[in-house]
């Protein structure tokens, strides 16, 4: 091949290679003008998972990039506009709805494609075994949550006469940061008006505000990595009323040292995989059965809680009360 061939079929090849940048440029910029959320690139699923799911996380495999973070961090960033979208969301009902609730507020599109339930739990307070009984005798009359609640703080003595010494020390994850603290403060909530369903201006009745105000001031929020329940195990001096899950209960290997008391009116703790793209269709297949094996039940016929937009009013309500 001669040099002048040579040069021109170097040429074709250079403006070949120049009309395909150009093409995939303007490309890029009609996709990032169309949308205001961006859905994740690459070849792996990309996945989320609120805290208390990190261990499902670290066994989805090789073929899934994760990211674990508390619930409450995961719904403030993909309420903005222009979030980048993973292809699924490990988390506990009802973040998913509350994220397209606040979304809708803002005046953004709702960007959930489907939520599926994979998994259930049922929330229990822990006391030591020794505190049963003053327990019982305190709260004959009245919802768990009630009781402790008023009583966070407050010498044991206030509950039975009897009691051993010390403060009743109320131990829940942030309702804030943490989905599963918020379900348990919905769950208290509950147990101040005896049901589950709660008209959200009844949050503005003085009897419920001076309560709510004291058990927000004498509870004590676990740190990141911990739960109440391992507080309560090795620092009784911290937590001696602990909000945990049956799942959690069984699964210690010092359960003998507690009683688990169920509370009444409940929200289960109910896990789901919320997705955002089609590659999140496989993440309820591989999250499902790590929690079952982790001591969560089957998913039952979805029970009747809370609508979303009440949960964002309680987060608000929590964020309120704790300047």
């Amino acid at each position: 091949m001669t040099a002048k061939r040579i040069a021109a079929l170097l040429c074709a090849i250079a403006l070949i290679i120049g009309a395909l940048l150009i093409r995939n440029g303007l490309d890029d910029n009609s996709s990032s003008s169309s949308d205001s959320t961006s859905a994740p690139s690459g070849s792996k699923t990309v996945v989320i998972c609120s805290n208390e799911f990190a261990a499902v996380c670290a066994g989805l495999g090789k073929n899934y990039t994760t990211t674990v973070e508390s619930a409450g961090d995961t719904l403030d960033s993909l309420a903005k506009d222009g979030a980048q979208l993973p292809d699924a969301w490990i988390t506990l009902d009802p973040f998913p709805g509350m994220l397209d609730t606040v979304r809708t507020l803002n005046n953004l599109a709702t960007v959930t494609k489907s939520v599926a339930t994979i998994a259930s739990d049922t929330p229990l307070l822990a006391v030591p075994k020794q505190r049963t009984a003053s327990l019982a005798a305190g709260c004959v009359s009245q919802a768990l949550w009630k009781c402790v609640g008023a009583a966070s703080g407050r010498a044991w003595t206030t509950l039975d006469s009897g009691a051993a010494g010390g403060d009743v020390l109320v131990g829940l994850a942030d309702p804030y940061a943490e989905d599963v603290g918020l379900i348990t403060f919905a769950n208290a909530v509950a147990g101040y008006f005896g049901v589950v369903q709660q008209d959200n201006g009844s949050f503005r009745d003085p009897g419920f505000t001076s309560w709510l105000r004291s058990f927000t001031n004498s509870a004590k929020i676990v740190a990141p990595g911990t739960t109440p329940l391992s507080t309560l195990l090795v620092r009784k001096t911290d937590v001696n009323v602990a909000a945990t899950t049956a799942s959690e209960v069984d699964a210690s290997p010092r359960k003998g040292e507690v009683a688990a008391n169920p509370v009444t009116p409940s929200i289960a703790l109910t896990a789901v995989v919320a997705t955002y793209t089609s590659r999140g269709n496989s993440v309820a297949g591989k999250a499902g059965p790590l929690l079952l094996a982790d001591g969560w039940t089957a998913p039952v016929a979805p029970q009747p809680q809370l609508p979303a937009g009440t949960f964002v009013a309680l987060r608000g309500l929590w964020k309120e009360y704790n300047k």
